[in-house]
């Protein structure tokens, strides 16, 4: 394994962390019941997070 794919590994793993943490945050606010899998919440937490960066409002 080179060192890049090694330092390309973790940056990913710390994005999808900041991507959960996003996801069950909100969730959690909106007490929804429909986001059950982490897949779920990781494709929420991106969507969340590429709203907030493109400064739109989170309906």
């Amino acid at each position: 394994m080179k060192d890049s794919s090694v330092v390309e590994e973790g940056r990913r793993h710390k994005e999808t962390k900041i991507y959960y943490e996003i996801a069950i945050n909100f969730t959690r606010g909106r007490k929804s019941k429909q986001v059950t899998t982490i897949k779920h919440f990781l494709t929420m937490g991106k969507r969340f997070t590429w709203m907030i960066e493109n400064k739109q409002r989170i309906a």
